[in-house]
């Protein structure tokens, strides 16, 4: 695996401009809290106030997958998404590109 560092004040930013996602309007809401209840209800807060799907995609290339951890109302897309019954904090093993192979999964679900 060859790793490229990216120089930046904000790896959130970063990371943002790296993964090719359309950069041109995004919301960073700041760090969700570790507690697993307080995190559930940020982001259904955060859901709330954006009728959107909110949710948190964290790959892991030492356990080769994705964790997710996501608001209440996209779990029924998520569910569609993978096939699979979506719990907090779920792991999709083999899964590392969002760009390639959580997005476009995501969008057809969400048709």
């Amino acid at each position: 695996i060859q790793i490229i560092p990216v120089p930046g004040a904000c790896a959130a930013i970063n990371a943002l401009i790296a993964s090719g996602i359309d950069t041109k309007e995004f919301y960073f809401l700041g760090f969700l809290p570790l507690n697993k209840k307080l995190r559930k209800e940020k982001l259904d807060e955060i859901n709330l106030n954006n009728p959107g799907l909110a949710a948190l995609f964290i790959t892991d290339i030492i356990k080769n997958g994705t964790y997710v951890i996501y608001s209440t109302n996209a779990k029924e897309t998520l569910d569609l998404a993978f096939s699979c019954n979506v719990e907090e904090c779920h792991f999709f093993p083999n899964i590392l590109s969002r760009k390639l192979q959580i997005l476009p999964s995501i969008l057809e679900a969400m048709e």
